[in-house]
């Protein structure tokens, strides 16, 4: 069973769960919250390919893009998707 990473957007907080690869997890371990719990994106493969750069200019962009694909998954959830 692998280890997710996920996002609440109540507590806004980051946590680590197992979870099968067709489950979907719509509860926050770290304040019970439901319904707003979102995988964390892993880092892309874009990176991976990328690795004769410099690795801060590789953290940046990772956040950068992370923070994105956050964004799209936070509205997703307020559109009710």
């Amino acid at each position: 069973m692998p280890i997710y990473q996920y996002y609440c957007s109540k507590c806004s907080e980051e946590f680590e769960a197992f979870d099968l690869m067709s489950e979907e997890r719509t509860e926050c371990l770290l304040c019970g919250h439901h319904g707003g719990v979102v995988k964390v994106p892993l880092m892309s493969e874009k990176v991976k390919l990328n690795l004769n750069r410099k690795v801060g200019d590789l953290v940046k962009e990772y956040i950068k893009d992370s923070k994105e694909d956050l964004q799209r998954q936070v509205e997703d959830l307020k559109k009710g998707r």
